[in-house]
């Protein structure tokens, strides 16, 4: 093997015809999916870490395992109001020693409001992170060194 080869099992689905042109940026948060049982209609929190967003989709790590196909929920919070997505399965890898999984989504159709509200968003955060920190990063620092002062004092 390749010094540099990654190794994983995976199930995928070709999706190949049905890929845009989106905007895809880094996006490293924690969120939590909701996961809804098909025979019970029972609905279970879990945690994930988003790994990307673009306009078309998402990529993400939990311990979860899931389905291709399978349908979850997630609340984007980077958006300027919250935003209910619905996400299908479509890729799970699955890397020697990493214990979680990783899946790819597609997003599920959505309105031209709510599609525009996340393309504004993803364009905001590509040029966040091509200055180095968010906003929100920048506001956390500030209160950090404000909060640290204010002890020393």
């Amino acid at each position: 093997l390749f010094p540099y080869t990654t190794l994983f099992r995976s199930d995928f689905e070709n999706i190949s015809h049905e890929l845009k042109d989106d905007l895809k940026v880094d996006y490293m948060r924690t969120a939590q999916i909701t996961i809804t049982d098909e025979e019970t209609g029972e609905k279970k929190n879990s945690p994930v870490v988003i790994k990307d967003v673009s306009g078309g989709g998402t990529c993400f790590m939990t311990q979860e395992s899931l389905r291709v196909g399978e349908i979850v929920e997630v609340v984007y919070d980077f958006t300027r109001d919250p935003l209910l997505v619905k996400l299908q399965i479509i890729r799970k890898e699955n890397h020697i020693n990493d214990v979680n999984y990783h899946y790819g989504c597609r997003m599920l159709p959505l309105n031209m409001v709510q599609e525009s509200m996340i393309k504004q968003a993803i364009f905001r955060i590509d040029i966040e992170n091509k200055r180095g920190k968010s906003k929100f990063e920048e506001d956390l620092e500030e209160d950090f060194e404000e909060n640290l002062e204010g002890e020393l004092l």
